[in-house]
């Protein structure tokens, strides 16, 4: 039996991430890798592996249905997510476009040309001297060498106009966007691009950013990874792009389904079908193994919290149906929309900041869910009062830096880890204890030293 430290005597408080502790991530990490297949082959989008695929794209979606979690996964290895959790990637919505991001980038890389052809050589910057429609020679001083302009001009023709707008305001964050990808693609094919899973693309990054970056801020150095004129920094990729939006959109339609999508939104899925990753949904260790958990944890007095990336739907959702609701209190229950909600409220102050996690936002809105914003944003940047009697419970290495910004003991568990990696990557991130799953964890508790029950 897993040993807890004497100072878990003062525990009164779990707070669960919910992925990886009671809710399989599979159908989420099915999800993200769909998303990143539909982006590159889709003929909706790039399509850039046509010789694999009709160009017809209901019959695209139809085939990824009746398709395996190795076609599912086709660009997103085991071990690239165990690589990107590593680095603070907690939502499946940011480790899907950073994964397409990774792919997409280098197709972007001659960006700072590709803006000379849309408004001329003074990039975003002054009067446009040339257009899409420029049909000089490749060695011509009018556009760089290599970039077809006649190709490009006839491809994005479309949305010209649109581009070189936003070119010249340097509108970068919008300048990329999901229902252009089918244009892109037809250059892109122009030019004999093909996408296919790149060996170790892990490494990528661990090798392409500075160790020191991590969470979020993975996203937006994407843009590193684009080629751009000297002194100009381009923001083609990041957590508030309008293709960060896209993305977001697509998975939530792929994982929703197209009933719930469109009963949520209010608006169709394009391309059928999605029945939705949701549905094969089921708690971790079981319903009847984990129901038995929480009933012993609330029994022997400890109160439940929840502080978790998925949209509050898709967390009441399975915790209805599992007939779990009940262990927990509703007021503790964060999701994704608190969290954005928070967001939008310090955007409106001018405050442009990301609270997603590893940022502890989440925990502390659990942990103290009547204080006021600007309250809770102290509470996250020092040690909590009575840090010593919550204990933070998650499956990744944000949840264990989230716990200690505010000083409260963490719990790894690692159902959600994958193989001796995630072990390793976990232990690294010190851990007030490591336990094997929630089933462990909850035995642990109930059996400390100095409780009877």
């Amino acid at each position: 039996m897993t040993e807890l430290p004497a100072s878990f005597r003062d525990i009164e408080w779990l707070i669960l991430d919910m992925d990886g502790v009671l809710t399989n991530e599979q159908a989420y990490w099915d999800t993200a890798g769909l998303v990143i297949r539909d982006l590159l082959e889709s003929p909706a989008h790039l399509g850039l592996d046509p010789a694999q695929f009709t160009p017809i794209a209901d019959l695209f979606y139809h085939r990824m249905n009746r398709g395996t979690r190795s076609d599912w996964r086709k660009y997103l290895p085991p071990e690239l997510i165990v690589t990107c959790k590593s680095r603070g990637i907690n939502s499946n919505w940011d480790l899907a476009y950073l994964v397409a991001g990774l792919y997409l980038a280098p197709l972007f890389s001659p960006f700072s040309s590709l803006c000379e052809l849309l408004t001329g050589p003074s990039g975003g910057s002054g009067e446009a001297n040339g257009s899409l429609e420029a049909t000089a020679e490749p060695d011509s001083d009018s556009h760089p060498a290599g970039v077809p302009a006649a190709d490009l001009g006839e491809c994005l023709a479309p949305i010209r106009k649109r581009l070189q707008e936003q070119v010249k305001k340097e509108e970068w964050d919008r300048f990329l966007r999901l229902r252009d990808l089918p244009l892109w693609g037809a250059y892109f094919r122009k030019q004999n691009h093909r996408i296919s899973p790149v060996h170790n693309i892990e490494l990528r990054v661990m090798d392409d950013f500075h160790p020191d970056i991590r969470g979020l801020r993975l996203l937006d150095e994407l843009n590193r990874l684009v080629e751009t004129k000297s002194g100009l920094r381009y923001t083609l990729f990041g957590r508030r792009t309008a293709l960060w939006e896209d993305c977001r959109d697509l998975f939530q339609q792929w994982y929703l389904g197209e009933s719930l999508y469109e009963s949520v939104y209010g608006r169709s899925v394009l391309y059928r079908p999605k029945p939705g990753f949701i549905h094969r949904e089921e708690p971790l260790h079981g319903r009847e193994k984990t129901r038995a958990c929480l009933t012993r944890l609330r029994e022997a007095g400890f109160r439940l919290g929840i502080a978790t990336g998925r949209p509050r739907l898709e967390i009441l959702t399975p915790l209805q149906e599992w007939d779990f609701l009940s262990f927990f209190e509703d007021e503790r229950i964060v999701t994704h929309d608190e969290v954005e909600a928070a967001e939008a409220e310090l955007k409106k102050q001018g405050i442009p900041e990301l609270l997603g996690k590893p940022h502890p936002f989440a925990f502390v809105r659990s942990i103290y869910p009547h204080e006021p914003l600007e309250a809770l944003l102290q509470y996250c940047a020092h040690p909590i009062p009575d840090a010593r009697k919550v204990l933070i419970v998650g499956d990744a290495v944000a949840d264990i830096w989230a716990a200690r910004q505010i000083g409260c003991p963490s719990a790894a568990l690692l159902s959600g880890a994958m193989g001796i990696t995630g072990y390793r990557q976990l232990e690294e991130a010190k851990p007030d204890v490591i336990c094997h799953d929630f089933v462990e964890l909850t035995h642990a508790l109930i059996n400390r030293k100095g409780y009877s029950g």
